[in-house]
């Protein structure tokens, strides 16, 4: 392939990168008072987690929308995992619960 060929197909790719993010970007509809909402609920996670004595949580993430926490980052084993979810689930107000965490394992991800 000419340089010329690859500066091509390297900027149609950028420009398909590009657009596929604009397309993928969503506006938020929630209110003032939903928005707080949902920040108060992913901080009330976020210290229900916190109190877990045996698992390390400093490596996630919370987010919360109309009462579904979805909760990111790294655990460090298939317990801390479980533990996590089964905290989550039980504050008051979480409907549902998406799993987006991954288990490291000795510095490798499983």
């Amino acid at each position: 392939m000419t340089r010329s060929a690859f500066g091509v197909v390297r900027a149609v790719v950028m420009l398909a990168v590009a657009l596929g993010s604009v397309a993928c970007a969503t506006t938020d509809t929630r209110t003032d008072d939903e928005r707080r909402a949902d920040a108060a609920m992913a901080t009330r996670v976020q210290v229900a987690l916190a109190g877990e004595r045996y698992v390390d949580v400093q490596h996630i993430d919370v987010a919360a929308d109309h009462g579904v926490v979805r909760l990111s980052g790294l655990v460090a084993t298939d317990f801390d995992l479980r533990e996590v979810l089964r905290t989550s689930s039980s504050v008051p107000g979480v409907r549902h619960v998406v799993d987006d965490l991954e288990i490291m394992d000795f510095g490798r991800r499983r």
